[in-house]
């Protein structure tokens, strides 16, 4: 998962939106399941495409995985 929109198209083929609903799914099968789960945001310190990401996509992302469990 990126904070940038671009890297996420570029590494996933997804936009984040695309992605949330995906990584949801994952995260709920793996609770009930019994695992733990974590989560990783790539370029919170700028973006290879972008440059600097702001830090209000990042807080979104990253709350967004938050609620996640």
């Amino acid at each position: 998962m990126s904070a940038s929109e671009t890297h996420n198209q570029k590494n996933i083929n997804k936009s984040i939106e695309e992605t949330f609903p995906i990584l949801q799914e994952v995260a709920k099968e793996s609770l009930v399941a019994g695992k733990s789960v974590r989560g990783y945001v790539s370029t919170v310190f700028g973006c290879p495409y972008e440059g600097n990401v702001s830090i209000e996509n990042i807080i979104r992302v990253s709350e967004t995985l938050f609620e996640m469990g």
